[in-house]
């Protein structure tokens, strides 16, 4: 899965790089800590988001259902 910050450019550029990075700290750690939640592994990190693997290295039996719309919280604000 890839995840990553709509508006990110725009929004670096109004909050310069001390204060764009202390988000992205706190964006980063909601993410990383959901992706576990969910039996899964961040296997990147990227300036404005990051990408996550599920059922890798270890199969997930129930990945359909784990990984359904209706459950999963990234869309949420």
């Amino acid at each position: 899965m890839f995840c990553d910050m709509e508006g990110f450019t725009s929004l670096s550029e109004k909050l310069g790089p001390e204060k764009i990075y202390a988000l992205m700290d706190q964006v980063y750690e909601i993410l990383i800590h959901k992706v576990h939640d969910y039996e899964g592994t961040v296997n990147e990190m990227t300036g404005d988001g990051i990408m996550a693997l599920f059922g890798a290295p270890i199969a997930l039996e129930d990945a359909p259902s784990v990984l359904s719309a209706p459950r999963w919280p990234f869309t949420e604000r």
